[in-house]
């Protein structure tokens, strides 16, 4: 048995093209090798949060707010 690595692409599309292509975005991640990230707006928006205020084990913080932790 052999391990072969599979190439993975990763895509970037708006809200609106990935509603468009749904048939086709599916048809290509069921066959592999697409990930997909779907943008919610044009522009990237920007959340403030106060980090004391999130509970451990209960509440969810994405890896770009962690960087940016002190």
């Amino acid at each position: 048995m052999t391990n072969k690595s599979i190439e993975v692409k990763e895509k970037i599309i708006s809200t609106q093209k990935a509603q468009a292509n749904i048939s086709q975005i599916i048809s290509e991640v069921a066959s592999g090798g697409v990930f997909y990230k779907v943008l919610r707006y044009s522009e990237p928006k920007v959340a403030i949060i106060n980090l004391d205020d999130l509970e451990h084990g209960k509440s969810f913080i994405c890896q770009f707010c962690l960087k940016h932790k002190k």
